[in-house]
């Protein structure tokens, strides 16, 4: 059987779309640009390669062929993964294809932070070398990381800290089976430990109705006051009105962030006119290879579900899939 697969936005797909035809897969059309032109196109379709696409219960209700749901990114925050396992559709991500870009993105953030890289960059551009006798930045050896969330990406940032840095790395982790962590990390079992422990805290949390705005006033207060907050992950994390009051009151010293609550984020911001802060446009995995790898993985997993075989990052165990051998999770 040929596989009919809808991808809704091609950008970056330059490896994917080849792949998916060499492996018997045919690229329906799109037929326009449209929410309803999507869900016209999502009717004689087996398998969506998402992009960030909204992949709701009303979309995949209008899929009645629809087998899997394959994401280019390895965040599923825009699809209903619940309802899909119930509707007996597999839904797999792009596993840790960008795993590396964000953790060195993720650095890069801290690193900015510590060294006050706006403000020294701001006083820099004024002329103003005589700032060392006034703003200080600050060493990063010797100092605490906290991770809140040690998955793939949380891991590799807690290896380039500790050994690249000399940082102590503090994490916290409720999924974490006790084979999997590292031994730079130290495994905490309260989130509090980590606030309040930590000269940096880096978030590497899935975006979920449980850890929707998990820092908020109650957590940043917890924080110690010349610490810093990192976030690459999801926006929704954090309550930004929270943040910068955190940020304007002195709760702590800074953030440094790649997403933010909205999307496009306004230019408006209050975020933006702070110079304690550091941000970037959600720009963690913006590398050309990372982004054909992501394609590419996503791609692997509809061609794997074509062949009745289980996606190698397959994130949900449907009904009416469990028992036919390969595809048991």
């Amino acid at each position: 059987m040929t596989y009919q697969v809808l991808i809704p936005r091609r950008d970056r797909m330059d490896l994917a779309l080849p792949y998916l035809q060499e492996n018997g897969c045919e690229i329906i059309p799109n037929s326009g640009t449209t929410r309803n032109d999507f869900l016209h196109d999502l009717r004689n379709c087996d398998a969506v390669l998402s992009f960030e696409t909204l992949l709701d219960k009303e979309a995949i209700d209008a899929a009645p062929k629809l087998k899997i749901i394959s994401s280019f990114s390895a965040g599923v925050d825009t699809i209903d993964v619940k309802y899909a396992a119930e509707k007996g559709i597999m839904v797999a991500n792009s596993g840790a294809a960008n795993a590396n870009v964000v953790a060195e993105h993720t650095m890069y953030l801290l690193l900015a932070c510590a060294k006050r890289a706006k403000k020294m960059e701001m006083l820099a551009k004024a002329g103003n070398f005589t700032s060392n006798q006034s703003y200080y930045s600050r060493e990063v050896a010797g100092s605490t990381l906290g991770l809140i969330g040690c998955g793939r990406i949380g891991r590799i940032v807690a290896a380039k800290a500790y050994a690249g840095f000399g940082m102590r790395v503090i994490g916290y982790d409720p999924y974490l089976k006790a084979e999997q962590v590292p031994p730079e990390i130290e495994l905490v079992q309260e989130i509090d430990e980590v606030l309040e422990r930590a000269d940096f805290i880096s978030l590497h949390l899935p975006l979920t109705e449980s850890t929707r705005r998990c820092i908020g006033a109650e957590q940043l207060k917890k924080m110690k006051s010349d610490s810093y907050l990192i976030n690459a992950a999801r926006g929704e994390l954090i309550c930004e009105s929270d943040l910068v009051t955190a940020l304007k009151e002195g709760w702590i010293s800074g953030a440094g962030l790649d997403v933010f609550e909205q999307e496009p984020a306004d230019p408006q911001n209050p975020l933006f006119a702070l110079d304690n802060v550091i941000v970037t446009p959600h720009s963690a995995s913006n590398v050309r290879e990372t982004w054909l790898h992501m394609g590419l993985n996503a791609a692997k997993g509809i061609v794997a579900a074509s062949r009745g075989e289980k996606p190698e990052f397959l994130l949900n165990k449907p009904a009416a899939l469990q028992g036919r051998g390969s595809l048991e999770a």
